[in-house]
């Protein structure tokens, strides 16, 4: 386990220009301790669940550090946030579950309320813009030298919408507000955990803090996002969230012919209407045998569901997700594509050409780590040959 790091001293470098406020929603809401574990200690791991949107709250994932708001000001810390990219099921779906944790680096136990914040990532530089909801808690009791988890229940249809494009941020600050005993010294001490990587979704190397300590209920916060240049730790903070919906999944087998080395473990498949306009994508883990299972969009229709990797050429295939999930599905795919343009042709031949003898990989079809005769009758047997569109 990493030693522990107070992090979070690194200085604002631009500011986000706050919108007028919206029609917005601050809800009090219960929070219930899943776990509490010293900071240099090991969280407990959990099964991943089916309807999670968004998992970035596995045990194994701790990272060891923790990330301090600071900047107490008044009654209240700066908020931070971390980016979230859920699952492309959960896209436009409500949540009725979420996850959260909270730190205290301080020596002594003392009460704070959290106060939980989500915006759509339209903001300024891609930042936290619209607001979709927020929650506040009462005064929680953190002992010194602890993470604690906690989770939420959503009762109410329609409170909670992920957004339609299933990105946002997800943002927290605390108070000593409604009987706390938190000084502002001790609130400087509260913090978040850092989990990397997520189990379920997606989150880049990237945070977000405000200029000012505050609660923002509103759109448009003003501050600005950071990252870690050099990792451990990565910016991705431990969120959770569950949807009432079980996704629709698309299970099948990657072809990787012509091919020795190992096969890639992950595959970006795009999902295309019937106007061929994207809808979605989403990375998606391939066994060695090139099985996969993926989630498929929102909403249920027909599709095309394609992919495209390495110096294969790309293959599409058409389902419909009317019914419930898709089986049987196999991408055979066509080698020899050496300058990835979707066609095997002469330019992919002069690639060859020009790196025969070497170790390549340019033209190294087969991943043998050679360009040479076996190559050459990988792009011969497959000459003439375009990929699938769109």
């Amino acid at each position: 386990m990493n030693s522990t790091t107070r992090l979070m001293t690194l200085a604002i470098a631009g500011v986000v220009s706050a919108s007028a406020f919206a029609q917005v929603t601050d809800i009090p809401a219960t929070a219930h301790l899943q776990e509490s574990f010293p900071v240099s200690g090991t969280p407990q791991v959990f099964n991943p669940q089916a309807t999670m949107a968004y998992d970035n709250i596995q045990g194994s994932a701790y990272s060891g550090f923790v990330l301090s708001n600071t900047g107490a000001a008044g009654t209240i810390t700066r908020m931070v946030g971390d980016d979230v990219k859920t699952r492309i099921y959960a896209w436009g779906k409500d949540v009725n579950r979420f996850w959260f944790s909270v730190s205290n680096l301080d020596t002594v136990a003392f009460t704070a309320r959290p106060l939980v914040r989500f915006y759509r990532n339209n903001g300024a530089g891609g930042g936290p813009g619209t607001y979709i909801i927020g929650y506040s808690f009462n005064p929680i009791n953190f002992n010194p030298g602890t993470v604690n988890t906690f989770f939420t229940d959503i009762t109410t249809a329609g409170q909670f919408v992920l957004p339609a494009d299933g990105n946002m941020w997800a943002c927290m600050t605390f108070d000593n507000a409604s009987g706390s005993t938190a000084t502002l010294a001790n609130l400087d001490q509260l913090g978040q955990a850092l989990f990397n990587p997520p189990a379920l979704g997606s989150s880049q190397n990237l945070g977000w803090i405000s200029t000012a300590a505050g609660s923002f209920v509103q759109n448009d916060p003003p501050g600005a996002t950071f990252t870690f240049s050099t990792p451990p730790p990565v910016m991705n903070v431990y969120w959770g969230f569950q949807t009432t919906l079980d996704p629709v999944t698309a299970t099948g087998q990657i072809l990787f012919n012509n091919y020795v080395a190992a096969t890639p473990s992950s595959v970006n498949f795009q999902w295309y209407d019937t106007s061929s306009n994207l809808v979605a994508q989403q990375v998606e883990a391939v066994d060695p045998a090139g099985n996969f299972v993926a989630d498929t969009p929102a909403t249920a229709g027909v599709y095309q569901m394609s992919m495209k990797t390495g110096t294969w050429l790309r293959r599409t295939l058409t389902i419909d997700t009317t019914a419930g999930n898709v089986t049987g599905l196999v991408f055979n795919l066509v080698n020899g594509d050496a300058n990835n343009d979707n066609f095997i042709n002469s330019d992919d031949f002069d690639i060859l050409v020009a790196n025969f003898g070497g170790p390549g990989p340019d033209g190294d079809f087969d991943g043998s780590g050679s360009v040479d005769s076996d190559d050459f009758d990988i792009l011969v047997a497959n000459f003439g040959t375009d990929g699938d569109g769109p």
